[in-house]
């Protein structure tokens, strides 16, 4: 299987919420920070074969992205990334070994404001955060209008 731009970009954000990640069969992606304070949800376009978990997401997008063209396979212990004549393996992770999202769907009340946010609008405020090593990032308002906030 090949991963699209758009899964990619989603991990790559995934990753800032948490460093592991458990995949799915199909194409519903979750994760959860650590301290389970933060929780992330996406339906891609990309469907995974089989379930697997990665414990550096960071590594594994980095060893996706040593090649062009690299297509996943998978057997029992491994992802495999190919690209013409190279394999690479990379070891899957237990699960027991990362922290991973409730199997059960949260119920959240109703939306008490609603906003849009550009990507890269998104892309913006989380560079400047990491220049200003500002680690967290909050939705403020003061009932006209919204402010996204990057503080430490």
């Amino acid at each position: 299987m090949k991963l699209s731009s758009e899964t990619l970009a989603v991990l790559k954000n995934f990753v800032s919420i948490n460093a592991s990640i458990e995949f799915k069969t199909g194409n519903k992606l979750a994760t959860i920070s650590p301290t389970k304070t933060v929780l992330a949800k996406a339906t891609i376009k990309d469907e995974f074969p089989q379930a697997f978990c990665v414990y550096d997401l960071n590594q594994f997008l980095s060893v996706h992205s040593l090649n062009k063209d690299t297509e996943l396979d998978f057997d029992d212990k491994n992802i495999i990334f190919k690209a013409g004549k190279q394999k690479i393996k990379y070891r899957k992770t237990e699960k027991s070994m990362i922290v991973t999202p409730p199997e059960k769907e949260l119920k959240l009340p109703s939306a008490e404001i609603s906003f849009s946010l550009s990507e890269d609008e998104l892309s913006s405020i989380m560079k400047t955060a990491a220049v200003l090593q500002s680690p967290n990032i909050s939705v403020e308002s003061d009932g006209d209008t919204v402010y996204i906030v990057a503080s430490n």
